[in-house]
Order: structure tokens, then C-alpha cells, then sequence
């Protein structure tokens, strides 16, 4: 399996601190330079992604991403390529803000234990202290370990997942142009990948986000992104209610559980 873990050439505080976490569980990843989204023009920003009066798009993302967040895409395409590039079956990708569990080290170091039918799988989860709904359908691993579909929060996050090489395909296939946050366009239904692909998650799972590190995301408060959003017909639309319908009919045949980190 390819490893790889994105880091901005800024960020040598996190470099390091990821670097030696890796070290201590002998796991043999690469660093991928981060694209820096502070240094795209804000024509280059408008030209990657759809326009914010795009009613296809828009009605599943509802703004324009911001230059952080086309920058962070980016960085994942960068990771994807270099997996259809290497002779490996999938790519671990890591961001570089994470607690690892010590347990990652059987789980990154192998791809032996994805079954064959798994193209996406997470490796991490927010809000643990919550309840979720997930799929009906899981997959028991070998070490009381289980890979589940999560349907309820909406699976945000790309800070640690793995993708096939026809997953990383078919991503990059479907995003010349950005139309969303990478975790919302890998990992939502309201995309293709995550409708041709079911998105996998294992639990419990191997990474976290370390509350120390602040986000280099930038902000996504309302008022700051104001300018972004899509008109007001189309957030507020048909299409964008039949297809929340459609999330919502899927979710409800769900069943609750908790996911946990170890």
C-alpha cells in the first residue's frame, strides 16, 4: 500500500511532529507538499471550480470553495495521481493535524486485511461522544474491528482515509472541475464517488484530529462566506429538496451505534 500524508512546506512544527509519530510505529510514509491555498490568484481559484449559479452542482454544494479549500483538494489529487502512478493497489493518505493510534500500525502498514469489495475506506471519525446511524450492512474484521457505513452525521473529514486505485480513478475523473470540499465530494451521496462506491469507515478507528493543532482550512464562518453561496432558488430548490429527500430515505433505514478511537 502507498502512504502517503500531506503537510504544507509552512507547517515544519507539524512536519515534525507527524514524522516522528510515523517513526515510532515504523510506518514508511511519504510527504506530499501541501498546495497552499493563501498562494492562488483568485482568477486560478474561479477557473478550477463550478460557478456558484451552477444549478446541478449548486444544489449539492451549496457556495463556492474557498481558496484554503481548493488548495486542500488539490493536495488529495496530488495523492491520487501518485497512486495511479505506483504499481499499488491503494494509497493511505494522512493529513498532518492527527492523533495516531497506536493501532494504525497494523492497518497502515498492509492492505491485506481490506476485503476485496472495499474501494473507500475512512480512518477516522468526529463527534465520538455522539450517537450515529449507520448502515444495517457492516463487515467483521478478523480482530474485533468492523468496517460500517456511517449515514448520520454526514461523514466530513479527509484528515485520514485509504482509496483503490479505481476509486482514486474515478475521483479524478470526476473533479477537472472542483465542485465541493474534497471530504463532502469523496464521502457524501450527494456525489459520485460516495454513490458509486459505498464509503466504508473502520471502527474503531485509527485516527483523530489533535485539538493542539488549529486548522490551516481558514474560516468557514457564515459571514465570511457569504459571498460564495449560491443564489437563493437554487439553495432553496427543487432539486436540492428531492435530493435531501432521497439522503434522508436512506438514512432512516439506518440504526444507531457509537464509533470509538483506540
Amino acid at each position: 500500500m502507498l502512504c502517503l500524508f500531506i503537510n504544507l512546506d509552512r507547517s515544519q512544527d507539524r512536519l515534525k511532529k507527524i514524522t516522528n509519530r510515523l517513526n515510532e510505529l515504523q510506518l514508511n510514509f511519504k510527504r506530499v507538499p501541501g498546495i497552499d491555498g493563501k498562494l492562488l490568484s483568485t482568477d486560478y481559484c474561479d477557473s478550477i471550480q463550478y460557478k456558484k449559479n451552477d444549478p446541478e452542482i449548486r444544489s449539492r454544494y451549496t457556495r463556492q470553495l474557498t481558496p484554503a479549500e481548493i488548495g486542500t483538494f488539490l493536495s488529495h489529487r496530488k495523492c491520487w495521481q501518485a497512486l495511479l502512478e505506483s504499481n499499488e493497489k491503494f494509497v493511505a493518505i494522512l493529513e498532518d493535524d492527527l492523533i495516531i493510534s497506536d493501532r494504525a500500525k497494523y492497518y497502515l502498514n498492509t492492505d491485506e486485511w481490506l476485503p476485496s469489495n472495499v474501494d473507500i475506506c475512512r480512518l477516522i471519525c468526529f463527534d465520538l461522544e455522539k450517537e450515529h446511524i449507520v448502515a444495517k450492512e457492516k463487515i467483521q474484521l478478523n480482530d474485533n474491528s468492523e468496517l460500517i457505513c456511517q449515514l448520520s452525521p454526514k461523514p466530513i473529514g479527509c484528515q485520514g482515509y485509504i482509496l483503490s486505485r479505481k476509486a482514486a480513478q474515478f475521483a479524478i475523473e470526476n473533479s477537472l472541475k472542483l465542485p465541493a470540499p474534497v471530504d463532502d465530494f469523496l464521502f457524501t451521496r450527494m456525489f459520485k464517488p460516495a454513490i458509486k462506491f459505498i464509503c466504508w469507515q473502520l471502527n474503531p478507528c485509527i485516527v483523530k484530529t489533535d485539538p493542539e493543532q488549529n486548522s490551516e482550512i481558514g474560516s468557514r464562518n457564515k459571514k465570511d462566506i457569504a459571498y460564495l453561496k449560491a443564489p437563493f432558488w437554487i439553495r432553496h430548490g427543487l432539486k436540492r429538496y428531492l435530493l435531501k429527500k432521497e439522503i434522508s430515505n436512506i438514512t432512516k433505514q439506518g440504526i444507531k451505534t457509537k464509533l470509538r478511537f483506540e
